[in-house]
């Protein structure tokens, strides 16, 4: 199949493309270096022709009420693209808990927003809830240090390995539309303090990580399971014991 993925240079965007080839697809990655562009609506029509699936995995630029209008627009110059093309299915990446998330987030209403769209627009759809990343653990660390210590609320989630979320969409990307939500994630969940700590001791870094039922998640006040995924979710294999091993090899 012509499968286009749209932000497909990205961390997941070039993986996904990377699996799809592999397995004999015709994946092209889009995004504004490859002279598409979903705001402006460059290159969009011409990339979609003859594709059987778009898959946007595509991100705002920020993560506050900006990235609404991010959303609102580049998802339906997709799907008006998509229509125009006959693309038979839609894929989208968002995240696991976005219902909940986005009563606090300016930005998962945002993300709530895109999924709303998708779903009421006239394209068939997958919408792939994933849990956060491996690869995104320092982000998040920083995201909650003050001085030398990293507060956290001691909330679970069940976080996953870039290349298993890639792999999660790129299954949707190739099934039937399922018109409603699939969700992915890690192996095993943690608290976040815990996780967290574990994280940064690999790295060599010497914060001190504090369990803070007060603390926040990007501004969020978590409840105690809203990051893991539901009975349903497929789950992946990649440990975090072994992707921290596999990264350590790499460096």
């Amino acid at each position: 199949m012509k499968i286009v993925v749209i932000g497909g240079t990205g961390l997941i965007g070039s993986k996904l493309v990377h699996a799809l080839s592999e397995h004999g697809h015709d994946a092209i990655a889009a995004a504004p270096s490859t002279g598409v562009n979903t705001i402006t609506g460059e290159g969009l029509a011409d990339v979609v022709k003859g594709a059987q699936v778009v898959v946007d995995v595509s991100n705002s630029p920020t993560l506050d009420g900006a990235a609404l209008e991010f959303f609102n627009t580049a998802t339906t110059n997709l799907l008006n693209a998509e229509a125009e093309a006959g693309v038979g299915h839609h894929v989208a990446l968002s995240v696991v808990g976005t219902d909940e998330l986005a009563i606090q987030s300016e930005y998962f209403q945002a993300k709530l927003a895109q999924e709303k769209l998708i779903s009421a627009g006239p394209i068939p759809y997958t919408i792939v809830h994933a849990t956060q990343f491996f690869e995104f653990l320092k982000t998040l660390a920083d995201s909650a240090t003050e001085g030398n210590t990293v507060r956290m609320p001691p909330a679970y989630f069940q976080p996953m390995a870039a290349t298993d979320v890639a792999e999660g969409v790129a299954i949707a990307a190739v099934g039937d539309p399922v018109n409603g939500i699939s969700e992915i994630g890690g192996p095993e969940a943690f608290l976040l303090p815990d996780l967290i700590r574990t994280a940064l001791t690999a790295r060599g870094d010497t914060r001190q990580v504090v369990a803070d039922p007060a603390s926040k998640y990007w501004g969020i006040e978590l409840e105690e399971r809203t990051l893991v995924p539901g009975d349903g979710a497929t789950l992946f294999d990649t440990r975090f014991e072994d992707w921290i091993l596999e990264t350590a090899a790499k460096a």
